[in-house]
C-alpha cells in the first residue's frame, strides 16, 4: 500500500482487513516483548513502529487505529530513530481534527473532506514540541486545500516548560520533514540546513 501517490485518502478504506492483520501481528509481537520481560526495544531499522504509525494514520476505522496508537504506547519502543509515544501522539492529534463534531462508528463516517494527510512536521527540540501540518482534500494547498496546524509534546518535555506554542514563528526548527525530504539544522546562526531526499513521507520523530 502506497502512500506518496494517494490522490484520495477514503481509498485506504479498502484495506480494512489488511490493517486487521498488521495489527493481529503487531500486537503478537508487543506480546512476545513482554514476555521476554524487555522494558525497551532497540531496532536499527525502521519496524513496528513505522507500521503502526502507518496503520494509525490511513486506517479510520476508529477501534483499530485506536488500537495502534495503545500499541505504541505500550511498546516503548525505539526502531531505528524512532520514538514509539511520538507517532502516538501525532496520530492522536490528526483523530482529533478528524473526528471533531462527528459520530464515528466506521471508517465511512468520516468523509474524504475531514480527512487529513500529514505533509510536513517542524521539531523544535530546544522548545520540546513538534509543529505538524495537515492538508484537507485535495490535499495539495495550490488545488484549494486547507491547511491545519497541530502540535505534539516531544518525549521528556514539561508541560509549560519552553512549549511556547503562541511564539512559534521566532524559533528555528532543527529537524524539517516533508514529502519526499528532510532537513537537519547544521547552524543555528546561519539557519543553514542539511537536506536528505527520501522517496516518500515518514513521521517526523526525535532521535533517541
Amino acid at each position: 500500500m502506497e502512500t506518496f501517490n494517494a490522490d484520495t485518502e477514503t481509498i485506504f478504506d479498502q484495506h480494512t482487513h489488511t490493517f486487521k492483520q498488521m495489527l493481529q501481528l503487531a500486537e503478537k509481537a508487543n506480546n512476545q516483548q513482554h514476555l521476554a520481560r524487555q522494558n525497551r526495544s532497540f531496532g536499527i531499522d525502521d519496524g513496528l513502529v513505522d507500521i503502526l504509525a502507518f496503520i494509525g494514520h490511513k486506517c479510520r476505522d476508529p477501534i483499530m487505529r485506536r488500537q495502534a496508537v495503545d500499541l505504541l504506547l505500550q511498546s516503548n519502543r525505539i526502531d531505528g530513530d524512532r520514538i514509539a509515544s511520538t507517532p502516538a501522539s501525532i496520530i492522536q492529534a490528526q483523530i482529533k481534527l478528524e473526528e471533531h463534531d462527528l459520530v464515528v462508528k466506521s471508517s465511512q463516517d468520516i468523509p474524504e473532506d475531514r480527512r487529513l494527510k500529514l505533509v510536513a512536521g517542524y521539531q523544535y527540540f530546544d522548545r520540546g514540541h513538534i509543529k505538524l501540518m495537515f492538508v484537507t482534500y485535495p490535499y495539495k494547498v495550490e488545488l484549494g486545500a486547507e491547511a491545519k496546524t497541530a502540535f505534539v509534546d516531544l518525549p521528556g518535555s514539561l508541560d509549560g516548560e519552553l512549549n511556547h506554542y503562541e511564539a512559534d514563528d521566532v524559533g528555528v526548527p532543527d529537524t524539517i520533514v516533508g514529502q519526499g525530504f528532510t532537513s537537519f539544522l547544521e547552524d543555528r546562526n546561519s539557519r543553514r540546513y542539511f537536506h536528505v531526499q527520501m522517496d516518500q513521507f515518514c513521521f517526523p520523530m526525535p532521535k533517541a
